[in-house]
Formats: structure tokens, sequence, C-alpha cells
């Protein structure tokens, strides 16, 4: 993991290089990781880890906020069609790869699990984050005026199907330890898409 970097970088730089060093430190010691190590890690002095972030906290707050803001909506169509089934099931099928490949779940862990006061606070990061509902909540919107699914809300539709999108993914990925093939992720979130579609289906 040693960059031993000691080449002339600008301060968003080397900004950009301690928060990356820093992820994959928190990754493997939680919050226990130290400016020290970073520094170390990069081949600069502590000083210059300080002179950046005036303390851990500061780096920690960065690190999620570069996890938050790093998500991407991908996929999910302005308009719902009569191929709304398959619509959604692309959709979380690339969410999902987008969530775990950016190592959200062992982050969100850290930061339920964490008793050493560093943690920051997300609501703050959150603001900065893409809004997850709104494009989901929109294509609900425009499948009830289309006639495809009955009206229900679809603001608390779309929290619905993130929040337990969420928990499918950290059972999965985080407790289960379980790496799906191509196959496999499409059969569950298939099943998972399902349920949710079963529950704003127009009757």
């Amino acid at each position: 993991m040693k960059s031993n970097s000691k080449s002339r970088m600008s301060r968003e730089e080397r900004a950009e290089q301690i928060v990356s060093i820093g992820k994959e430190l928190m990754l493997k010691k939680g919050y226990g990781f130290t400016a020290k190590d970073i520094a170390n890690a990069i081949g600069i002095s502590e000083t210059m880890i300080y002179c950046i972030f005036p303390n851990k906290k500061k780096i920690i707050e960065a690190i999620y906020s570069k996890i938050f803001t790093s998500v991407e909506i991908l996929g999910i169509p302005k308009e719902a069609s009569e191929n709304y089934r398959t619509e959604l099931i692309d959709y979380f099928i690339c969410f999902y790869k987008n969530v775990t490949e950016r190592n959200m779940l062992e982050f969100h862990y850290l930061y339920a699990m964490d008793k050493s006061g560093n943690r920051p606070d997300l609501s703050l990061i959150e603001k900065s984050a893409p809004n997850l509902n709104g494009p989901l909540e929109n294509y609900i919107i425009s499948g009830i005026n289309k006639g495809y699914f009955r009206k229900v809300n679809a603001e608390s539709a779309a929290e619905f199907i993130y929040s337990a999108f969420f928990n499918f993914v950290f059972f999965h990925e985080l407790f289960l330890r379980e790496k799906l093939s191509a196959e496999e992720l499409k059969c569950k979130i298939s099943t998972f898409i399902d349920l949710f579609i079963n529950g704003i289906n127009k009757i």
C-alpha cells in the first residue's frame, strides 16, 4: 500500500491521496488508524498530514464524503415502460455493483459499530450525496400515470425499496460474505423486485 510519494503535489492532490490511503486503512483497522499510519504509507511527515487536515476526525469526514458523493445513479429510466420489471431489475443490479465496489457496506457497518467518538455527522455529508430517491420516485409516478402501478405514495415507496434493498445487500455481502455470480445476482434481485412490484402493481 505504501506509495512512497514525496513528489510535489498541489494541496488538493495531497488531500486526495491522504483520503485514499485513509480509506484503505479504515477498511483494515476501523477507526483505529492514525495520521502517522497514513504518513508512513505515503512516505511523508505526519506534520504534512496536519497541514491539510487539522485532526483525524476531519480525515474521517473526508473519507465518508468521498464514499457518499461517489455513488452513481445509473440506469433508471425517466419514464416507466411496459417493461418496468426488466428496467427495475437492471437498475438494481447496476446499483448493487455500484454500492459494493465502493465498500459502502463496510463503512456503514463501521459507522454503526463505532464508539470512539470519531465518526462524523452523516446528515451533513448526505446533503452533498446524490439524491437516490428522486429518480426512482419519478419513475414510480410515471408508472402510476401510465396505469402500470396503483396509486401509492411514490416518495414512501422509493424510500421503502432503497431501505429494504440496502438490508438485502448487507445480508449477502457483509454478513454472509457471499459473493454472488452474475446469474445468482440476477435471480436474487429479480425475486426482490417481484416482491416490490407485487406491492405497487395495479390490481
